[in-house]
């Protein structure tokens, strides 16, 4: 019989509601691919986090977890903001139809074809693209990466 963390992790089997999924895959989805400095970022970005913060650290830089506790329902601000990157991506997917990969990059785009020159173009920017994604669109006759 074998014992330990390792063990206990390899072995354990969550038992979540299927919302909790649900809700679990969607962040997974959203931010799967993004580092932990970019999670910490975008994390210190809301109010929430802010007063967590103040509220735990005392005058002499010492921070009390117990005291960093937030009533999110209060915070409406970044309710908001998560309730817009949640229909952003909802949209993002919906209505997406086409997509390319170049150099391991994917390039999303919808209602369009590509042509030979903005392949060209989507090469290009691939050989220095810093993100593994990357959604097109012609604004004016002129090819948006984004």
């Amino acid at each position: 019989m074998q014992n330990g963390f390792k063990y206990d992790s390899e072995n354990y089997q969550p038992e979540f509601t299927e919302n909790e999924y649900n809700v679990l895959n969607l962040a997974t989805n959203i931010f799967g691919s993004a580092s932990a400095k970019e999670l910490s970022e975008i994390n210190h970005t809301f109010e929430f986090w802010k007063e967590a913060y103040e509220n735990g650290t005392d005058r002499s830089g010492y921070h009390n977890k117990d005291a960093s506790i937030v009533d999110m329902t209060a915070k409406e601000k970044d309710i908001r903001t998560m309730q817009n990157i949640i229909s952003a991506y909802k949209e993002s997917v919906n209505n997406v139809s086409a997509s390319e990969i170049i150099n391991g990059i994917k390039f999303y785009y919808d209602g369009f074809a590509l042509t030979d020159e903005m392949i060209e173009q989507l090469e290009n920017f691939s050989l220095f693209a810093e993100d593994d994604a990357y959604s097109v669109y012609i604004d004016d006759g002129r090819l948006v990466i984004y």
